[in-house]
């Protein structure tokens, strides 16, 4: 059992017992307690794993906020997963030496311990690519077609965030660019119809990706006005970026991410 499966059982009076023959028993004039004993049948799962869907709605807590100490409780709430969840996610990242904890055993806290090595090797296992991307072609030149949209977005309360070039040019301008990228979480074809676009499957000049799972969200910045993912976000999808994306990651690391670390 987790350290944190058995805090709850404590907290509630519950006793328990593991396959290992940890165990707590607390009734009458009894007391059995048992702790230490090692796990028998240790998770196997590769490093890949922790890049899951879910499992990456906590890196993104750590990541975003790498001076935090926290409660695995509170990574739950904060990731939006259930405690369960992100109990074996802590226990993968552990294992792998991403965080380490803090304080006693039964209080314990966690925090980020490896950043930039786990902001790497989840860069490694991500494409922007696994977000649904849908190109299309207006006559607009990029600065009016980035304006329309902004309004657009406002005027319907719709949920958007700028990324690979054009968020990065309000962040860490590196790329030129002719090509809008932004998520969006709404009717794209009402959008598209709305503010006159055609669909294209080639020389697009507006790229509307669908994200893949709502932690794409978390952490949004706001610049000028403007909604841009997070930096994680953004390096994340810049890595993978053929146009000299990967330069781009690079120059956001060093003039923005390392210095948060």
């Amino acid at each position: 059992m987790s350290e944190e499966s058995k805090q709850i059982c404590n907290e509630n009076g519950i006793g328990f017992i593991d396959l290992a023959g940890n165990c707590l028993f607390k009734f009458d004039n009894v007391y059995i307690s048992i702790e230490g004993r090692p796990n028998l049948y240790p998770n196997t799962r590769p490093l890949k794993s922790i890049f899951s869907t879910k499992s990456t709605r906590v890196l993104r807590v750590f990541l975003c906020n790498p001076k935090n100490i926290w409660f695995v409780k509170d990574i739950a709430k904060e990731a939006n997963i259930s405690l369960g969840q992100a109990s074996n996610i802590k226990q993968r990242l552990k294992e792998f030496e991403f965080i380490e904890e803090i304080g006693s055993r039964k209080n314990s806290k966690i925090r980020l311990k490896k950043a930039e090595l786990l902001l790497v090797k989840w860069s490694n296992n991500y494409s922007y690519q696994k977000n649904k991307i849908r190109n299309f072609y207006s006559m607009d030149d990029v600065e009016v077609l980035e304006r329309k949209l902004i309004d657009y977005f406002k005027e319907n309360q719709i949920s958007y965030a700028f990324t690979l070039t054009s968020g990065a040019s309000r962040v860490a301008p590196f790329l030129r660019y002719r090509r809008i990228f932004t998520y969006v979480n709404n009717d794209i074809d009402r959008i598209a119809k709305d503010l006159n676009f055609k669909e294209v499957s080639t020389g697009p000049n507006i790229s509307f990706l669908e994200p893949y799972d709502e932690g794409v969200f978390y952490y949004l910045q706001e610049v000028n006005g403007v909604k841009v993912v997070s930096d994680i976000q953004l390096y994340l999808d810049l890595k993978g970026y053929l146009k000299r994306g990967e330069e781009a990651a690079e120059f956001l690391l060093e003039r923005r991410l390392r210095k948060q670390w």
